[in-house]
């Protein structure tokens, strides 16, 4: 269902009544820009969770899977940047644990009530004399009005700009407000599950006013990742860290949202938008991209050809450098959807490149080559092919691959 929204494209988590924040740099990144965010909601806040697959999940990965199998509720998330605490051994578990029990003691809460998240280097040991130390500042800095800004920024690596934003939607006569920061530009192909289903680094989280009947914020969740966040692909890589938790405190002081009802779709629309709204950007600021690529399948057999044709094309070496040279190279693109493993009638496919149709029953058409390399040029690119077998479809983003890339990830050790 379709309802007007109002965007606040300065606002994010702290936009949302009831949630307060807290940051610091506290030494985990040699940098010295800020690596902790205490994300905190002052009353006990529904929950819901999406997390990576990787089967080298990091220790907060897995703490955050215990929390979210035995609470209906928790008071906040604990992030940090610039480690994973991820191939760490029972010290990293400890120390996720420590974390927790650290803030709990001090705010008057059960360790079980934070999530915890990291992101970044792989394979060393929290510097945990600089985290607890760090989260007492995070503690005394607590406070309504922090700059989303700020607390987004807190939990980047090489992300070059924070990304945080909020949106209003209506609900009966009530305004709900879903706000959301996220992080990641390389390690980004993400494939998240939920809790249940074992489900650089995407972090998201948002926060909202809403409130909820047991169950129906998590479908809420589910069904906006996988129409955003798990459609999305940089480099092609899971990272062993992806986490997306949103936590709602009922502030807005609307009845508890059923599902299967308006209220329903009307938050559930509004919340798929913001994490499209949050995915796409996380695309366009990948590791040394240069272009946001739409990629539509339409005339497949089934579902599933149409996702596993999308992701080929989406994670092609050969596609992502051609993109880079503005070179349309259909050829690659067919070679990608050829090797996915989808049924195709090559006789009845069609391909678009920035809507000229290049490829039409399977064989090359003529088409003016100066404009589409005049259009190849632009910031966004869409192709779509269609099979023309079936009514099955699907769509991603994902981006090119330049020369940048290569260098960040020869410099960067992950």
């Amino acid at each position: 269902m379709q309802s007007r929204l109002s965007w606040d494209h300065e606002g994010g988590v702290c936009s949302v009544p009831g949630f307060k924040a807290g940051i610091c740099a506290s030494g985990i990144k040699e940098s010295g820009n800020p690596d902790l965010l205490l994300l905190y909601s002052e009353q006990p806040a529904q929950f819901a969770c999406m997390f990576t697959d990787n089967a080298f999940a990091a220790a907060p990965v897995h703490y955050c899977r215990e929390i979210a199998a035995q609470r209906e509720s928790v008071h906040g998330v604990i992030v940090n940047s610039g480690n994973a605490n991820a191939c760490t051994g029972l010290q990293g578990q400890r120390d996720v644990r420590k974390t927790a029990q650290h803030v709990a003691d001090r705010l008057g809460c059960e360790a079980d009530e934070f999530f915890v998240c990291s992101t970044g280097k792989i394979g060393i040991p929290l510097p945990m004399d600089r985290v607890l130390a760090g989260l007492d500042q995070c503690m005394d800095g607590l406070d309504h009005v922090h700059d989303n800004r700020a607390v987004a920024e807190a939990i980047m690596t090489t992300d070059t700009q924070p990304k945080h934003t909020a949106v209003k939607c209506h609900i009966d006569t009530h305004e709900v407000t879903i706000g959301a920061i996220a992080k990641g530009a390389g390690m980004i192909y993400p494939q998240m599950k939920q809790p249940d289903q074992l489900h650089a680094t995407l972090l998201a989280f948002i926060t909202t006013d809403a409130v909820f009947e047991p169950g129906v914020l998590q479908k809420a969740l589910r069904e906006a990742v996988d129409q955003s966040f798990n459609r999305i692909s940089i480099d092609g890589d899971t990272s062993t860290n992806d986490s997306v938790i949103c936590l709602a405190n009922g502030a807005a002081g609307i009845p508890p949202i059923r599902d299967n009802t308006i209220e329903y779709e009307v938050f559930r629309d509004a919340l798929t938008e913001l994490c499209i709204h949050m995915a796409k950007w996380l695309v366009r600021d990948g590791e040394g991209a240069t272009k946001l690529v739409f990629l539509q399948v339409r005339g497949a057999a089934t579902p599933h050809d149409a996702e596993i044709i999308t992701r080929a094309i989406a994670n092609s070496l050969l596609c992502k450098t051609a993109w880079f040279g503005g070179d349309p190279n259909w050829g690659r693109i067919i070679d990608a959807a050829g090797y996915s493993g989808a049924r195709i009638v090559p006789g009845q496919v069609e391909l678009r490149i920035q809507d000229v149709c290049v490829m039409g029953h399977g064989t090359p058409l003529d088409y003016n080559q100066i404009e589409l390399d005049e259009k190849m040029q632009e910031p966004e690119l869409t192709i779509e092919l269609d099979l023309n077998i079936g009514d099955a479809h699907y769509h991603m983003w994902t981006c090119d691959i330049s020369y940048e890339y290569v260098k960040i990830n020869a410099e960067y050790h992950t």
